[in-house]
């Protein structure tokens, strides 16, 4: 699954690229346009209607992205750019590993959580290879879900997050 703006910066025709590259695995592409990129986006989804195995979504409620993510295997994220994005996290505590051209912070490597690729054949060699690995596909899904808990939960941010307020105060 590929989650985001249909904008440029995004590059969701990578994505298209990996789902032709690799017609054996189901893609779902979930994003709609922003108004700056209006017609860029419209191009992606026209081009999308030509790669069977691809569904793109349009733009879905959050609670739609979660299911989404919870019924998905990988999460692949094809930014140029990205600060820490939602969906990593979104993704991780749905126990999905994601293949990314971006490493924030080094988690992913760090971590073991995903792969990290540099361009569109290595993304879609590791895609390819995470998919007809189910054992390994299933350990870093656990990584992922672990990772959340244990730093990004409720349970421990939230006391940090009272202190800064309190601090504020």
């Amino acid at each position: 699954v590929w989650v985001g703006g249909l904008r440029d910066v995004k590059q969701p025709a990578v994505f298209l690229d990996l789902a032709r590259r690799l017609p054996h695995v189901r893609f779902v592409m979930v994003g709609g346009p922003v108004d700056s990129e209006r017609n860029y986006a419209v191009k992606i989804r026209d081009d999308a209607r030509s790669i069977p195995n691809l569904t793109l979504t349009g733009h879905v409620p959050q609670g739609e992205v979660i299911r989404i993510l919870e019924s998905a295997s990988v999460l692949v994220n094809t930014s140029r750019f990205e600060g820490f994005p939602n969906a990593f996290l979104e993704a991780w505590a749905a126990g999905l590993p994601i293949v990314s051209l971006v490493d924030v912070d080094g988690v992913i490597t760090r971590e073991q959580v995903g792969v990290v690729c540099n361009d569109v054949d290595s993304l879609a060699r590791e895609l390819g290879g995470l998919m007809d690995d189910p054992a390994r596909l299933r350990q870093m899904g656990e990584r992922a879900r672990a990772l959340v808990k244990q730093r990004y939960g409720a349970e421990v941010l939230g006391p940090q997050y009272v202190a800064y307020f309190d601090e504020l105060l």
